[in-house]
């Protein structure tokens, strides 16, 4: 395998652990505040602040470690694909529970 697809896989999980940051960051500010607007967790709910930033970070951290071992094991060469697959799909399972049901997660 050469560097060049190498570089590509990290870019495509790249940019999926950040859209699921970004997800995570509107289900745990509604979750913990009760809206997602960036006014209301910063000026009205300071002191959940902490919690929402954990949970995006555990995400991040958790994409972050995932990601360095599937683009970095070979034997994740040949189901990669696949793996990208399923991701895009829980990703967009992630997608409509953050924008559509987050009132009935609380």
């Amino acid at each position: 395998m050469n560097k060049l697809e190498r570089s590509h896989k990290v870019l495509l999980f790249l940019a999926s652990v950040i859209v699921k940051s970004f997800l995570m960051s509107i289900v745990s500010s509604y979750v913990f505040c009760g809206s997602i607007s960036p006014y209301i967790l910063f000026f009205h709910c300071i002191n959940n602040v902490p919690f929402v930033g954990a949970s995006i970070a555990a995400v991040a951290i958790s994409g972050a470690i995932f990601g360095y071992y599937i683009t970095k094991l070979r034997t994740f060469d040949s189901i990669f694909p696949n793996l990208m697959m399923g991701d895009f799909m829980v990703t967009a399972m992630y997608f409509g529970v953050s924008f559509s049901a987050a009132p009935f997660i609380v």
